[in-house]
Protein backbone atom coordinates (compact mmCIF):
# COMPACT_ATOMS: atom_id res chain seq x y z
CA UNK A 1 0.00 0.00 0.00
CA UNK A 2 3.05 2.39 -0.85
CA UNK A 3 2.41 3.21 -3.97
CA UNK A 4 3.40 6.20 -5.18
CA UNK A 5 1.02 9.07 -6.31
CA UNK A 6 1.52 11.29 -9.61
CA UNK A 7 2.75 13.78 -7.71
CA UNK A 8 3.64 17.16 -9.53
CA UNK A 9 5.48 20.78 -9.05
CA UNK A 10 5.43 24.31 -10.34
CA UNK A 11 8.81 25.57 -11.41
CA UNK A 12 9.36 29.41 -12.71
CA UNK A 13 11.81 29.48 -15.63
CA UNK A 14 13.79 32.11 -17.05
CA UNK A 15 15.68 30.91 -19.92
CA UNK A 16 16.46 32.80 -23.70
CA UNK A 17 17.69 29.93 -25.11
CA UNK A 18 15.00 28.43 -27.64
CA UNK A 19 16.78 24.99 -28.13
CA UNK A 20 17.50 25.06 -24.36
CA UNK A 21 13.77 25.64 -23.88
CA UNK A 22 12.69 23.15 -26.08
CA UNK A 23 14.99 20.40 -23.77
CA UNK A 24 13.45 21.84 -20.45
CA UNK A 25 9.84 20.96 -21.94
CA UNK A 26 10.81 17.61 -22.64
CA UNK A 27 12.27 16.89 -19.31
CA UNK A 28 9.45 18.67 -17.28
CA UNK A 29 7.35 16.50 -19.09
CA UNK A 30 8.91 13.04 -17.93
CA UNK A 31 9.38 14.45 -14.63
CA UNK A 32 5.99 15.88 -13.62
CA UNK A 33 7.02 19.70 -13.70
CA UNK A 34 4.97 22.03 -14.65
CA UNK A 35 6.88 25.18 -16.44
CA UNK A 36 6.17 28.72 -15.98
CA UNK A 37 7.99 30.91 -18.56
CA UNK A 38 9.17 34.40 -17.65
CA UNK A 39 9.64 36.37 -20.69
CA UNK A 40 10.39 40.34 -19.82
CA UNK A 41 12.73 40.54 -16.64
CA UNK A 42 9.56 41.73 -14.54
CA UNK A 43 10.38 38.98 -12.26
CA UNK A 44 8.90 40.25 -9.23
CA UNK A 45 5.05 40.42 -10.58
CA UNK A 46 5.70 37.12 -11.65
CA UNK A 47 6.34 36.08 -8.00
CA UNK A 48 3.60 38.03 -6.72
CA UNK A 49 1.54 35.93 -8.72
CA UNK A 50 3.13 32.49 -8.39
CA UNK A 51 3.40 32.13 -4.91
CA UNK A 52 3.19 27.71 -4.97
CA UNK A 53 6.19 27.45 -6.83
CA UNK A 54 9.12 24.18 -6.17
CA UNK A 55 11.59 25.67 -8.00
CA UNK A 56 13.27 28.26 -10.34
CA UNK A 57 15.68 27.19 -13.24
CA UNK A 58 17.89 30.37 -14.36
CA UNK A 59 20.30 30.62 -17.49
CA UNK A 60 23.72 32.03 -17.99
CA UNK A 61 22.33 32.85 -21.39
CA UNK A 62 21.19 36.52 -22.24
CA UNK A 63 18.06 37.23 -23.71
CA UNK A 64 17.10 40.28 -26.45
CA UNK A 65 17.22 42.91 -23.28
CA UNK A 66 20.68 41.86 -22.65
CA UNK A 67 19.77 40.27 -19.17
CA UNK A 68 20.72 36.57 -17.83
CA UNK A 69 19.64 34.27 -15.15
CA UNK A 70 23.09 35.77 -13.04
CA UNK A 71 21.28 39.37 -13.27
CA UNK A 72 17.52 38.27 -11.43
CA UNK A 73 19.08 35.36 -9.62
CA UNK A 74 20.48 37.31 -6.77
CA UNK A 75 17.36 39.22 -6.45
CA UNK A 76 15.10 36.14 -6.30
CA UNK A 77 17.31 34.31 -3.29
CA UNK A 78 16.21 37.35 -1.46
CA UNK A 79 12.52 38.11 -1.67
CA UNK A 80 11.69 34.13 -1.64
CA UNK A 81 14.71 32.24 0.08
CA UNK A 82 13.23 28.85 0.22
CA UNK A 83 13.03 28.15 -3.32
CA UNK A 84 15.61 26.40 -5.14
CA UNK A 85 17.59 28.18 -7.98
CA UNK A 86 18.96 25.54 -10.60
CA UNK A 87 20.84 27.88 -13.32
CA UNK A 88 21.68 26.27 -16.77
CA UNK A 89 25.83 26.93 -17.85
CA UNK A 90 27.36 27.54 -21.08
CA UNK A 91 29.11 25.34 -22.24
CA UNK A 92 32.47 26.98 -22.56
CA UNK A 93 32.19 28.38 -19.31
CA UNK A 94 30.72 25.21 -17.48
CA UNK A 95 34.08 24.28 -15.60
CA UNK A 96 34.30 27.82 -14.39
CA UNK A 97 33.10 28.63 -11.31
CA UNK A 98 30.32 30.92 -10.37
CA UNK A 99 30.74 34.20 -9.52
CA UNK A 100 30.11 34.10 -5.62
CA UNK A 101 27.09 35.80 -4.98
CA UNK A 102 25.55 33.32 -7.38
CA UNK A 103 27.00 30.77 -5.95
CA UNK A 104 25.50 31.10 -2.75
CA UNK A 105 21.79 31.73 -4.37
CA UNK A 106 21.64 28.42 -6.30
CA UNK A 107 21.79 24.79 -5.32
CA UNK A 108 22.68 23.33 -8.74
CA UNK A 109 23.85 24.13 -12.04
CA UNK A 110 23.71 21.69 -15.45
CA UNK A 111 24.18 21.89 -19.26
CA UNK A 112 21.84 20.60 -21.79
CA UNK A 113 23.55 17.45 -22.29
CA UNK A 114 23.76 16.84 -18.94
CA UNK A 115 20.15 15.09 -17.60
CA UNK A 116 21.97 13.42 -14.33
CA UNK A 117 22.60 16.65 -12.17
CA UNK A 118 18.70 18.02 -12.87
CA UNK A 119 17.53 14.78 -12.22
CA UNK A 120 19.87 14.53 -8.91
CA UNK A 121 18.26 18.05 -7.95
CA UNK A 122 14.93 16.78 -8.02
CA UNK A 123 15.48 14.01 -5.86
CA UNK A 124 17.05 16.12 -3.73
CA UNK A 125 15.60 19.04 -3.69
CA UNK A 126 11.22 18.02 -4.50
CA UNK A 127 10.72 14.45 -4.86
CA UNK A 128 12.51 12.64 -1.88
CA UNK A 129 9.38 11.56 -0.47
CA UNK A 130 6.92 9.05 -1.63
CA UNK A 131 3.23 9.96 -0.96
CA UNK A 132 0.75 7.03 -0.81
CA UNK A 133 -1.97 6.84 -3.39
CA UNK A 134 -4.63 5.77 -0.93
CA UNK A 135 -3.62 9.18 1.77
CA UNK A 136 -3.59 11.14 -1.49
CA UNK A 137 -7.03 10.03 -3.01
CA UNK A 138 -8.86 10.57 0.50
CA UNK A 139 -7.71 13.80 1.64
CA UNK A 140 -8.90 15.22 -2.13
CA UNK A 141 -12.54 13.18 -0.98
CA UNK A 142 -12.86 14.13 2.42
CA UNK A 143 -11.91 17.72 1.98
CA UNK A 144 -13.97 17.74 -1.18
CA UNK A 145 -17.11 15.93 0.88
CA UNK A 146 -16.32 18.53 3.65
CA UNK A 147 -16.47 21.85 1.46
CA UNK A 148 -19.87 20.39 0.01
CA UNK A 149 -21.18 19.18 3.67
CA UNK A 150 -20.49 22.76 4.93
CA UNK A 151 -21.30 25.16 1.86
CA UNK A 152 -25.22 24.42 -0.45
CA UNK A 153 -25.28 23.95 -3.44
CA UNK A 154 -22.03 24.10 -4.89
CA UNK A 155 -19.54 21.29 -6.85
CA UNK A 156 -15.74 21.71 -6.22
CA UNK A 157 -13.39 21.29 -8.59
CA UNK A 158 -9.28 20.07 -7.87
CA UNK A 159 -6.22 19.87 -9.93
CA UNK A 160 -2.81 16.95 -9.39
CA UNK A 161 -1.48 17.31 -6.01
CA UNK A 162 1.67 19.21 -6.36
CA UNK A 163 4.38 19.71 -4.34
CA UNK A 164 5.38 23.55 -2.98
CA UNK A 165 8.95 25.22 -1.44
CA UNK A 166 7.24 28.40 -0.65
CA UNK A 167 6.17 29.25 2.07
CA UNK A 168 3.88 32.06 1.41
CA UNK A 169 0.16 32.21 2.81
CA UNK A 170 -2.62 31.98 -0.19
CA UNK A 171 -5.59 34.53 1.00
CA UNK A 172 -6.09 36.22 4.11
CA UNK A 173 -7.35 33.69 6.61
CA UNK A 174 -5.80 30.45 6.92
CA UNK A 175 -6.50 27.46 9.61
CA UNK A 176 -3.67 25.48 11.11
CA UNK A 177 -4.32 22.25 12.72
CA UNK A 178 -1.93 18.82 14.12
CA UNK A 179 -1.90 15.74 11.98
CA UNK A 180 0.03 13.44 14.91
CA UNK A 181 0.20 9.82 14.55
CA UNK A 182 3.10 7.30 14.86
CA UNK A 183 3.77 7.08 11.05
CA UNK A 184 3.75 10.96 11.05
CA UNK A 185 4.10 14.35 12.83
CA UNK A 186 3.02 17.65 11.06
CA UNK A 187 0.51 20.19 10.35
CA UNK A 188 -2.36 20.57 7.76
CA UNK A 189 -3.36 23.71 6.63
CA UNK A 190 -6.22 25.09 4.84
CA UNK A 191 -5.63 29.07 3.12
CA UNK A 192 -8.46 31.00 1.20
CA UNK A 193 -9.34 34.67 0.72
CA UNK A 194 -12.21 35.88 3.64
CA UNK A 195 -14.07 38.20 1.16
CA UNK A 196 -15.28 34.81 -0.61
CA UNK A 197 -16.35 32.31 2.44
CA UNK A 198 -17.83 35.51 3.69
CA UNK A 199 -20.06 36.09 0.27
CA UNK A 200 -21.72 32.64 0.79
CA UNK A 201 -22.35 33.37 4.58
CA UNK A 202 -24.05 36.59 3.95
CA UNK A 203 -26.01 34.79 1.07
CA UNK A 204 -27.60 32.22 3.64
CA UNK A 205 -25.41 29.43 1.65
CA UNK A 206 -24.02 28.21 4.70
CA UNK A 207 -25.31 26.23 8.41
CA UNK A 208 -24.01 29.51 10.14
CA UNK A 209 -26.44 31.78 11.62
CA UNK A 210 -25.57 35.22 9.67
CA UNK A 211 -26.77 37.56 12.10
CA UNK A 212 -24.92 35.43 14.92
CA UNK A 213 -21.68 35.19 13.17
CA UNK A 214 -21.45 38.41 10.48
CA UNK A 215 -17.82 39.28 8.63
CA UNK A 216 -14.25 38.09 9.48
CA UNK A 217 -15.99 36.09 12.95
CA UNK A 218 -18.11 33.98 10.46
CA UNK A 219 -15.48 33.60 8.33
CA UNK A 220 -13.56 32.30 11.06
CA UNK A 221 -15.93 29.75 11.79
CA UNK A 222 -16.65 28.65 9.19
CA UNK A 223 -13.07 27.44 8.03
CA UNK A 224 -12.68 26.51 11.70
CA UNK A 225 -15.46 23.54 11.14
CA UNK A 226 -14.36 22.36 7.37
CA UNK A 227 -10.82 21.78 8.48
CA UNK A 228 -12.33 20.03 11.91
CA UNK A 229 -14.21 17.95 9.44
CA UNK A 230 -10.89 17.31 7.14
CA UNK A 231 -9.27 16.16 9.96
CA UNK A 232 -11.72 13.72 11.58
CA UNK A 233 -12.04 12.18 8.26
CA UNK A 234 -8.23 11.89 8.03
CA UNK A 235 -7.61 10.96 11.89
CA UNK A 236 -10.47 7.77 11.28
CA UNK A 237 -8.97 6.65 8.29
CA UNK A 238 -5.08 6.68 8.70
CA UNK A 239 -4.90 7.24 12.57
CA UNK A 240 -5.43 4.36 15.56
CA UNK A 241 -5.71 4.40 19.18
CA UNK A 242 -2.07 3.44 18.87
CA UNK A 243 -1.44 6.63 16.98
CA UNK A 244 -2.39 8.46 19.45
CA UNK A 245 -1.07 6.95 22.54
CA UNK A 246 2.29 6.98 20.41
CA UNK A 247 2.26 10.63 19.36
CA UNK A 248 1.62 12.16 22.95
CA UNK A 249 5.08 10.22 23.55
CA UNK A 250 6.73 12.53 21.48
CA UNK A 251 8.23 15.42 22.59
CA UNK A 252 9.92 16.79 19.37
CA UNK A 253 8.77 20.02 18.25
CA UNK A 254 10.04 23.32 16.40
CA UNK A 255 8.86 26.42 16.69
CA UNK A 256 6.20 28.20 13.46
CA UNK A 257 7.33 31.67 12.38
CA UNK A 258 4.83 33.80 11.02
CA UNK A 259 5.62 36.97 9.69
CA UNK A 260 1.88 39.15 8.59
CA UNK A 261 3.33 41.53 6.90
CA UNK A 262 4.91 39.65 4.08
CA UNK A 263 2.35 36.65 4.58
CA UNK A 264 5.46 33.86 5.26
CA UNK A 265 4.88 30.96 7.10
CA UNK A 266 7.66 28.70 8.16
CA UNK A 267 7.17 25.09 10.03
CA UNK A 268 11.31 24.98 10.72
CA UNK A 269 11.78 22.66 7.71
CA UNK A 270 12.89 22.75 4.05
CA UNK A 271 10.69 19.94 3.12
CA UNK A 272 8.11 20.25 0.06
CA UNK A 273 4.52 21.00 1.12
CA UNK A 274 2.18 18.66 -0.06
CA UNK A 275 -0.33 20.78 -1.92
CA UNK A 276 -4.08 19.96 -3.03
CA UNK A 277 -5.65 23.29 -4.99
CA UNK A 278 -9.58 23.24 -4.44
CA UNK A 279 -12.25 25.32 -7.12
CA UNK A 280 -15.68 25.98 -5.41
CA UNK A 281 -17.86 26.77 -7.98
CA UNK A 282 -21.53 28.19 -7.11
CA UNK A 283 -24.38 25.25 -8.87
CA UNK A 284 -26.74 28.11 -9.00
CA UNK A 285 -24.31 30.39 -11.28
CA UNK A 286 -24.95 33.42 -8.75
CA UNK A 287 -21.33 33.88 -6.73
CA UNK A 288 -18.02 33.90 -8.28
CA UNK A 289 -15.82 30.65 -8.29
CA UNK A 290 -13.09 30.91 -5.86
CA UNK A 291 -9.91 28.75 -4.97
CA UNK A 292 -8.91 27.85 -1.72
CA UNK A 293 -5.44 25.69 -0.91
CA UNK A 294 -5.03 22.75 1.34
CA UNK A 295 -1.67 21.89 2.62
CA UNK A 296 0.22 19.14 3.90
CA UNK A 297 3.68 19.56 6.07
CA UNK A 298 5.34 16.58 7.52
CA UNK A 299 8.30 18.43 9.48
CA UNK A 300 8.17 16.65 12.32
CA UNK A 301 8.26 12.79 11.35
CA UNK A 302 7.41 10.96 7.95
CA UNK A 303 7.39 7.07 7.64
CA UNK A 304 4.64 5.93 5.57
CA UNK A 305 5.40 2.91 5.16
CA UNK A 306 4.11 2.43 8.66
CA UNK A 307 1.07 4.12 7.58
CA UNK A 308 -2.04 1.55 8.39
CA UNK A 309 -4.97 1.94 5.85
CA UNK A 310 -8.31 1.58 7.70
CA UNK A 311 -10.67 -1.84 6.81
CA UNK A 312 -13.38 1.20 5.41
CA UNK A 313 -10.73 2.21 2.50
CA UNK A 314 -9.88 -0.93 1.54
CA UNK A 315 -13.92 -2.44 1.30
CA UNK A 316 -14.70 0.71 -0.88
CA UNK A 317 -11.40 0.13 -3.03
CA UNK A 318 -13.03 -3.42 -3.44
CA UNK A 319 -16.61 -2.67 -3.95
CA UNK A 320 -15.31 0.25 -6.94
CA UNK A 321 -12.94 -2.59 -8.25
CA UNK A 322 -9.70 -1.07 -7.95
CA UNK A 323 -8.57 -3.46 -5.53
CA UNK A 324 -9.52 -7.38 -6.13
CA UNK A 325 -7.91 -10.18 -4.22
CA UNK A 326 -5.94 -13.20 -5.90
CA UNK A 327 -7.04 -16.27 -5.56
Amino acid sequence: MTEESVITSKALVYEADESALEFLKEFFLKNNIQGIRERKNEINKVLDVNIDLGAVFLSESKDEFGYSGFDICKKIHEVRPELPIVIRRLEEHKNEPLPEEINQAVVAQYTIDDLESLKEFLQVNLFNRHYPAPLVHEVLEITSNALQFNIKNISVENSAPYLVKDMLIFGEVFSLIPLESSWCRGYMTIQSPSNDFEKYIESDRTHIPRNEYSGSRGVNFLLNEITNLVWGGIKSKFFTETDDQASIGSAIQVPIMVNHVHKFISFGSQEPQLTFSYVIKDELGILPDFKILQKLIFNLTWSPDLMKISDQIISDSLDSGELEFFD
